[in-house]
């Protein structure tokens, strides 16, 4: 598991953040966090799949995570898809 200091009151709405695109998987996705409630924060990828999870699930790291970490991070625009490539 990784270790980062991601407790579920420093989210707000609106924060980005990098999700992992499937598990052991080294793509991650910008995601927006469009609602916290109690122990779960809503996240929304590619600005129309939402979803839900813990503050502390081992799928979600600060934004710069791929960048340190030589990660690909998948980005949306209104035009299509962008891959990152960080090695």
């Amino acid at each position: 598991m990784f270790q980062f200091d991601l407790p579920q009151e420093k989210f707000k709405t609106e924060q980005k953040i990098e999700v992992r695109h499937g598990k052991n998987v080294p793509v991650m996705s910008l995601a927006t966090v469009v609602e916290v409630q109690g122990y779960r924060i809503k996240l929304r990828v590619d600005e129309k799949k939402d979803f839900w999870r813990h503050p502390h699930s081992d799928d979600i790291f600060p934004v710069g995570y791929s960048v340190q970490n030589g990660c690909t991070l998948r980005l949306s625009s209104g035009d299509g898809l962008i891959l990152l490539f960080f090695y």
